[in-house]
């Protein structure tokens, strides 16, 4: 009807249905601009050498990038990230902002690596010195000769980007090394000595003096206490699902045997990395100008936990020498007792057959015996007398007589009982 009909248009012109415009007279449909193209190549630093590479702030602003195929390469990525991938570097310093997920590394060599992330995972990477804060447990794989120590960069506008990235700065697991590949007595990571330990930070134009936001501890220069480092000991935050409470506190009291002529030659490696004119990297001090004392105590209390470390990995060497002892000797006593089993099978399978020969023998034996007659009812009736009064007794015989005569004259009915080897002797029984 008509009026089910101005019913339709009237809903239709409401939800704009069926492409009928709900705009009022005189406005005009804003187009969506369509969004701009990324262009991949601002995203990665690839195969560089020997080049000083630089992101500032807002340039990346929470995209991925990639680090791969540098050599003796300088690279600052001062910006906030979503993920940073590494590749095959070799003999390169990096300095990283804020990223939001993980830091992947891998095949890269003398590296100086620094990062705030949620992550930091390494394969098959070595002789690289790592400074980070990282909210998770940092693991390493296929790696050896790392140094670990705490982020060590600042530059303007690091605060919002650790903010962008959601990264909680106070809750730093730098230490809380997990090796998924260890290796009875070798040690494949360590801690950065506190007389080793720089700064890097990078002033910009119209920006204030820039300083390390990440909280230190303070055998490193900053204000981090022995409690508050404690209380993430105690907690056990930063380890695996399969780390252990008592594997944690292990872990978490081992500081490696430090060589001090080693970390100098690091600092030393590290001393003059500049961003420009603007930045400085001082080995043993800050850019506040905070400079260490002696570090005698540290270094005997850093041997001594590295004793008490060696002790562990050995007696976890000795474990696993005699788990494995003991593991042979059980597949030694199954292998033994399956070989006594298979030789008693054996001899019951032959004792079996020889049993089983014997009776073929007796029934070939009898076959040919009963085969030998013409006809065997012959021979029965040869050995009963079948003569009336010669037994005395009641019975008359002469029926059994007479069925016996008549198996006697039947030759071929003789000879089916002989065919089927019935001996006629068993029928004097039934």
């Amino acid at each position: 009807s008509d009026v089910y009909k101005r019913q339709v248009v009237s809903t239709q012109s409401t939800w704009g249905f069926q492409g009928i415009s709900n705009m009022k007279e005189g406005e005009k449909k804003q187009s969506v601009p369509p969004k701009p193209k990324v262009d991949r190549k601002n995203y990665m630093f690839v195969n560089q050498k020997g080049q000083e590479l630089i992101k500032k702030p807002g340039e990346i602003n929470g995209q991925a990038f990639k680090l791969e195929n540098l050599e003796d390469c300088v690279v600052y990525l001062l910006d906030h990230f979503a993920q940073i991938y590494m590749d095959n570097c070799k003999d390169c310093k990096i300095a990283v902002g804020a990223i939001k997920s993980s830091i992947q590394v891998r095949k890269c060599t003398g590296c100086t690596i620094s990062a705030c992330c949620q992550q930091f995972r390494c394969t098959d990477i070595h002789n690289c010195a790592i400074f980070v804060c990282v909210n998770s447990q940092p693991t390493i794989e296929a790696s050896t000769d790392l140094t670990f120590a705490p982020y060590n960069v600042g530059y303007p506008g690091l605060d919002e980007h650790i903010k962008s990235a959601g990264i909680d700065a106070k809750r730093n697991l730098w230490k809380y090394v997990h090796d998924m590949t260890p290796k009875p007595d070798e040690v494949h990571w360590k801690l950065l000595s506190p007389t080793a330990f720089f700064a890097v930070t990078k002033n910009l134009e119209g920006s204030p003096e820039p300083s390390l936001l990440v909280p230190l501890p303070i055998r490193y220069g900053g204000s981090q206490n022995e409690e508050e480092e404690a209380a993430l000991e105690e907690s056990g935050e930063g380890f695996s699902i399969a780390t252990t409470k008592e594997e944690a506190k292990t872990q978490m009291k081992v500081l490696e045997k430090v060589d001090a002529p080693e970390e100098k030659s690091i600092a030393d490696s590290l001393a003059g990395l500049s961003l420009g004119n603007d930045i400085e990297a001082k080995p043993g001090k800050f850019s506040t100008g905070f400079s260490f004392g002696s570090s005698d105590e540290d270094m005997e209390l850093i041997n001594k936990r590295a004793a008490t470390e060696r002790a562990r990995m050995q007696a976890l060497s000795k474990k696993y020498e005699d788990e494995q002892k003991k593991k042979a000797e059980r597949m030694e006593k199954g292998a033994t007792e399956l070989d006594d089993w298979k030789e008693s099978w054996r001899k019951t399978i032959e004792k079996k057959k020889e049993k089983n020969r014997e009776l073929q023998k007796i029934r070939e034996n009898n076959k040919a015996a009963i085969s030998g007659e013409k006809n065997a009812w012959e021979k029965v009736v040869s050995n009963i007398d079948t003569k009336e009064g010669i037994f005395p007794g009641t019975k008359d015989l002469a029926r059994m007589k007479q069925v016996m005569l008549s198996r006697k004259g039947d030759k071929k009915q003789s000879l089916t009982y002989t065919t089927h080897e019935i001996s006629p002797l068993s029928l004097i029984h039934i």
